[in-house]
Formats: C-alpha cells, sequence, structure tokens
C-alpha cells in the first residue's frame, strides 16, 4: 500500500490505519518485526507516535536514538509490548545482542519497531513488514510505503 500525506496528522492517521492492520494479525510464533526505513527528519518518528498512540500508549513516546531502545506496554490484539530500537548509532549487529534483541524476538506478544533496519540487516527476522517513508513534493508532504 502506498499513501500521501500532506501533514504530521496525516501521517499520524495512516499509522493508526497501520496499527488497526497489525492487531488484526493472527497469532504468530515470533514477534512481529516492522522496519522502518526513511531519510532523517522523512516522518519515522512522527509515524512512530500515531502507531503508538493507537495501540494505546499514553505516555510520551521519544524516539530511541541515545537509549537505543525504548519499550512500551500495549493492549491491542495479541500484543501486551512494542520495542523501539533506532539503530542509527549501532557500529556492528551483533551489539543488538546485548540489548535482548534476539530474545524480544521469540516472544510474538512483542512488536519490534526498527529504524535504520540497514545497519542490522544480517540478523533482521525473514518474517517482517518494511514501512518506507519519504519526503514528497513540498516540506510537510510525505510518501509512505507499506510492503
Amino acid at each position: 500500500m502506498k499513501y500521501k500525506t500532506k501533514s504530521a496528522t496525516e501521517t499520524k492517521l495512516v499509522a493508526k490505519i497501520f496499527a488497526e492492520e497489525l492487531v488484526a494479525i493472527t497469532p504468530r510464533k515470533r514477534a512481529l518485526a516492522v522496519l522502518l526505513k526513511g531519510d532523517l527528519g522523512a516522518g519515522k518518528t512522527t509515524f512512530t507516535q500515531g502507531l503508538m498512540r493507537a495501540l494505546g500508549v499514553k505516555k510520551r513516546i521519544l524516539s530511541p536514538t541515545f537509549a537505543l531502545l525504548r519499550s512500551y506496554t500495549v493492549r491491542a490484539g495479541n500484543f501486551s509490548k512494542v520495542h523501539h530500537f533506532d539503530c542509527y548509532r549501532i557500529g556492528e549487529a551483533k551489539e543488538m545482542n546485548d540489548l535482548g534483541f534476539s530474545d524480544l524476538l521469540k516472544d510474538p506478544k512483542n512488536i519490534i519497531l526498527i529504524e535504520w533496519p540497514e545497519r542490522i540487516r544480517t540478523i533482521l527476522p525473514r518474517e517482517k513488514v518494511t514501512v518506507v517513508l519519504a519526503h514528497g513534493d513540498t516540506a510537510k508532504e510525505r510518501i509512505i510505503e507499506v510492503k
């Protein structure tokens, strides 16, 4: 699916629609990995904020750029946790082991959001959903593609 948004509010609305689709997914054997791809300023954090709100997160949603990982409790369908990784500062994929990445992937009640997934491509699960965000023709326009 491909969307064109003209504001942060519209980007969050697309994320809400995406969240509704995630919640409808039947139970799985492993966590659901969602890769968020896009240049700096493309809207990954805005999309994530909309997604988390739609999944019921009430507290402030921040990008984990310096912490590398932020975890949130949710009550949405079969999911109970969202673990949001920002891999921009990861030097090698094996650094993810220190953050418990492989263990988090084993729990089917987890959604794993991964920004800058290309930095850890060697350890990404085979099954994943990719969301690509790109700048549009105007400063506020974004193109969002779900693969």
